[in-house]
This record gives structure tokens, C-alpha cells and sequence, in this order.
């Protein structure tokens, strides 16, 4: 689930990643605040690290916590202590959904699993954070639970306009897009001549 970095020139990783995810809102049409685009940003930039995203196990090797543990870690914490459990683990599932999204196909656990996971976390966190002051804070992560789908097609768009994430063939879209409801899977499906069917969904076919 790694990618390679690609030149950058003179450029921070964060200036590239700016100029990414602010293009793929803008080709997405997606409606997102300047304090949520800064933190698509942030969000790349910071998982760059490999250690940032994968925590070390009792063996000493780098390995992915389940996001259901830390669910149940966040339960279990004072409600300051939730906090950043609850935000890496939101972290994880945005990051992990949006750029690795195809390697869910290689999985047992799917998509749906972790942008359940995604959205529980964003949600909790906002709703923790409504008694805060910084109501601007408390917003930032409401919207990223509404928005969790068309972020993580944003993140999936920058990881494909990279090239840092693996190849998206049409069988690859269109199963996504049954799995997930991707608008940005159904609009590269129509560019290249596919015209998915709603209905399949629902077990019926035109």
C-alpha cells in the first residue's frame, strides 16, 4: 500500500499536494471549505511518513491497528483522551479509503468497512468538540463526516493524477462504484463509455 513520491522539483510536499487536491475539488465539483481543503493537504502531507500511518507491533514490525480497535480504545478513554483517538483513527480511514482504494479488492475488509469507520470517527469527534469554544474546529470535522465520500474521491483523484496509487481499470470502477456510491468512479465509468445501472443495486437489470 505504498507509492513512490514523484519528483517535486523545488517544491514542498505540501505546495504539491496543494496544487492536487485543489484541482481535483475543482474538477469534482466538490463543495468543501477552505479549512477542510487544508486538511485534505495536511492529511497527505502527513501520511508521506510511512510511520505516521502504520504503528509498531509488539514484534517491533510496522503493521495497521484495526480501526475497529481503535473505535474501542476511544470508548473507553476520558472524553479528552478520545480526541486524538478518535482523529487518527478517522486519519486512517479517509487517507487509507481515498488513496489505496483499489487495494480493497485484494481485502477481506472492504471499502464500505472503512468509510463506516471514517464517518463514525469524524462524527464522534464533532460531536465531542460541539461544547468547545472553537466552533470553527467542531465544524471542520462535522463537515468531514458528511463529506467523507467526495473527500475520499478527492484523495483517490490526486492519488490517480499522481500515479501514486495502482492502476483503475474499468472492472476495478465499477465495482467500486457498486460498493461505494463513488460519484467520481461513476463519472470516469461515463468517460470511458460505461453507463452504470442504478438499478443493479437493487438486483434488477435493464
Amino acid at each position: 500500500m505504498r507509492g513512490e513520491i514523484p519528483l517535486l522539483e523545488s517544491r514542498s510536499l505540501g505546495e504539491f499536494f496543494k496544487e492536487r487536491v485543489s484541482d481535483s475539488i475543482h474538477t469534482l465539483k466538490v463543495e468543501a471549505s477552505p479549512e477542510a481543503e487544508f486538511y485534505l493537504v495536511q492529511l497527505l502531507t502527513t501520511f508521506t511518513e510511512a510511520s505516521r500511518l502504520y504503528e509498531s507491533t509488539e514484534g517491533g514490525q510496522a503493521g495497521e491497528k484495526p480501526l475497529a480497535l481503535r473505535y474501542f480504545e476511544a470508548t473507553l478513554a476520558s472524553r479528552h483522551e478520545k480526541i486524538p483517538v478518535l482523529k487518527k483513527m478517522g486519519d486512517v480511514a479517509l487517507y487509507t479509503s481515498g488513496f489505496f482504494a483499489d487495494s480493497f479488492f485484494k481485502k477481506v475488509i472492504s471499502a464500505d468497512y472503512y468509510i463506516h469507520m471514517g464517518e463514525t470517527a469524524y462524527s464522534s469527534l464533532s460531536h465531542i468538540l460541539s461544547s468547545e469554544k472553537n466552533i470553527h474546529v467542531q465544524e471542520l470535522f462535522e463537515e468531514l463526516a458528511d463529506k467523507f465520500i467526495r473527500f475520499v474521491d478527492v484523495l483517490s483523484d490526486v492519488a490517480h493524477r499522481s500515479r501514486l496509487g495502482s492502476d483503475t481499470s474499468l472492472l476495478k470502477l465499477y465495482e467500486r462504484w457498486l460498493k461505494t456510491g463513488s460519484k467520481k468512479a461513476y463519472d470516469l465509468l461515463v468517460e470511458q463509455g460505461m453507463v452504470p445501472n442504478s438499478l443493479v443495486k437493487t438486483g434488477y437489470t435493464q
